[in-house]
């Protein structure tokens, strides 16, 4: 198998480690920048090209999109017309234009493409979902899902306000970046029938996007969620819950494990396995699920469409932020 990886930063050098794990494949790929990968890319025999047409004429049959989210659809769009399956990083890009336009190639060119939500590989998620579909919970009432972290140490061995997770021309902040909640909670509750946020930048972050978001969320069902997300928060805290009429479930990553309270037991028990294993089985489940659909066997977890609710869910909780930073530029 040939792959193209456009863009090589951290996860994308994740994910080369992991595919060169699981599968025999020949790596190439493209870089804008004129950087050498220097002892990675010898490590994993990667060639390197920095002309997305020319990576392309070497005919790959996977290209991984990696590079900033504001990019995406720049080097997806012209991959699948020329047949290549697609693992995109989340979310699928910063805005709607030209999401309906990947779709069709994709269609049109029996493409097979996929969103890396990671989350949804988690164990402690997949077993919310799991006792969230038994029934046990009885109707649902509510949901909150949390991530927050500090910017500046998630990748410490550079400055943080060069990262694309500071800079608006890139696709960064948080309403963005941590979209991994807001997929979740739609994954397990399901459609959404309304979104209402409040999303500023509150702390001293020297970055132009958002850095912390309340997000409230009205589901078709009926139950009431709500997605808190930071930038500026330490330490890093990582946590969902789900309440119905017959009881709760809870996790939170620095407790471990699954909690579940049932009206009928009238205790929390721990069920499931625990967050003590090792964090990157999470990306090399995802990228055996991704193998198994480009082979035929299962179908993707997160396909466009999803991927495509999600981002528009995103975009409509980034709305106050928008329209701030607008009204920011036509006075000034």
């Amino acid at each position: 198998m040939k792959v193209l990886f456009a863009g090589c930063g951290s996860i994308g050098r994740r994910h080369i480690r992991n595919l060169k794990t699981l599968r025999t494949c020949q790596v190439m790929a493209w870089r804008v920048r004129n950087e050498d990968l220097g002892d990675f890319a010898r490590e994993y025999d990667i060639e390197v090209f920095h002309d997305l047409d020319t990576a392309l004429d070497q005919r790959p049959d996977v290209v991984f999109v990696t590079n900033p989210t504001h990019f995406h659809l720049d080097v997806a769009i012209p991959a699948a017309q020329r047949g290549c399956h697609l693992f995109l990083e989340k979310p699928l890009s910063d805005s709607l234009a030209r999401v309906d336009e990947l779709i069709d190639v994709c269609e049109r060119n029996s493409v097979i493409a996929f969103v890396a939500y990671k989350m949804r590989f988690h164990k402690s998620i997949q077993k919310i979902k799991e006792v969230v579909d038994s029934g046990v919970l009885g109707k649902l009432i509510s949901a909150r899902s949390h991530y927050s972290g500090y910017l500046p140490k998630w990748h410490p061995w550079e400055d943080y306000w060069r990262m694309y997770s500071a800079r608006s021309e890139l696709g960064g902040g948080v309403v963005l970046d941590a979209t991994h909640e807001l997929d979740y909670l739609y994954w397990i509750l399901g459609e959404v029938d309304e979104v209402i946020a409040m999303v500023d930048r509150v702390s001293d972050l020297e970055i132009d996007t958002e850095d912390t978001a309340e997000i409230l969320i009205r589901f078709i069902s009926g139950a009431i969620g709500s997605v808190h997300m930071s930038y500026a928060e330490q330490p890093e805290f990582r946590a969902c819950e789900v309440h119905g009429t017959e009881g709760t479930v809870l996790w939170q990553q620095h407790r471990g494990g699954v909690e579940l309270f049932t009206t009928a037991s009238d205790m929390w028990t721990f069920i499931g396995e625990g967050d003590d294993y090792d964090a990157n089985q999470m990306f090399l489940d995802e990228m055996e699920h991704f193998l198994a659909c480009i082979d035929g066997k299962q179908e993707p977890l997160i396909d466009l469409q999803q991927a495509r609710r999600v981002l528009e869910l995103a975009l409509e909780a980034r709305q106050p932020w928008d329209a701030r930073k607008k009204r920011e530029c036509d006075e000034a």
